[in-house]
């Protein structure tokens, strides 16, 4: 396989919500990509990003939505039409920044479409049945997460339907620098903090 790495800079400028044209966060991810994949099967992509607050995730956001993922694709798009996205589906159960639709897809670079496989590595991982909570923004192929797996948390429920609900990141193997993004919070308190920042 062939590796390549990428820094992650998500916007940080709290009263920004806009489309992010093509020259954005993954814009350079794209074009190492469809570079990569011509030469072999198998693409690796490494990632390092860069810590931000969750309130900073949550400005750069233009929704952030809580559902459960109810379907799942991989497919060739992009600018050379060569590059593989996986594409899920979330049921928003509740929209925290209150934007209208029942239905999301997030498109994050990466997935296995026939005998081609691209891997990058700190991409956000979605399961089918999965309750999650993830902070997105418009993309030039459409929704995608502000930060990879720094802003997706996964919705646990230990106590069972009654009980607290607690959301847990899956950083997977990205290195975040610049600070120490907590692993768990309470969904109540993050429900609170989309409030208040947006």
């Amino acid at each position: 396989p062939h590796m390549s790495s990428q820094i992650f800079v998500p916007n940080s400028t709290p009263s920004q919500r806009r489309p992010v044209p093509a020259a954005s966060r993954l814009a350079s991810i794209v074009v190492a990509a469809a570079l990569l994949i011509a030469a072999g099967p198998s693409t690796l992509i490494a990632s390092t990003i860069l810590f931000h607050t969750d309130a900073q995730l949550i400005a750069r956001s233009a929704r952030v939505v809580h559902g459960r993922v109810v379907a799942q694709r991989a497919v060739f798009a992009g600018v050379t039409g060569r590059t593989i996205y996986t594409v899920t589906t979330i049921q928003v159960i509740e929209d925290l920044t209150a934007m209208p639709g029942d239905v999301v897809e997030v498109w994050e670079l990466g997935g296995v479409v026939g005998g081609e496989r691209l891997f990058v590595g700190g991409a956000v991982s979605f399961e089918y049945g999965q309750e999650v909570v993830v902070c997105l923004e418009q993309g030039p192929l459409g929704y995608r997460s502000v930060a990879m797996g720094l802003s997706k948390f996964d919705v646990l429920r230990p106590g069972g339907a009654a009980g607290a609900t607690t959301m847990r990141r899956q950083i997977g193997d990205a290195l975040v620098v610049g600070g120490a993004a907590a692993a768990e919070r309470s969904f109540e308190a993050f429900r609170a903090l989309v409030a208040q920042v947006t």
